[in-house]
């Protein structure tokens, strides 16, 4: 009887152990794959940011050429 018993509780408890298993893996690939796409995320405005920077120094590079040509012309004219 004692064996009946003990063989009805491991069917019962068996398939829950397995299930949690399973969906304890399952959330940690989840967050592994959340990880991998905020590190993608991260990466990706990272590169956004440099060329902007690199926008920006050509932008103030253009500007000071102006500027230096604006002022031989001025210079050019005065003279």
């Amino acid at each position: 009887m004692t064996k009946v018993y003990n063989d009805r509780i491991k069917l019962l408890t068996e398939p829950q152990t397995l299930l949690r298993t399973q969906v304890l893996k399952n959330v940690q690939c989840i967050k592994d794959q959340m990880m991998q796409l905020e590190r993608n995320y991260t990466d990706e405005m990272m590169i956004k940011a440099r060329e902007q920077i690199v926008e920006a120094a050509r932008a103030k590079d253009m500007v000071s050429r102006f500027r230096l040509y604006e002022k031989k012309i001025i210079n050019d004219e005065t003279l």
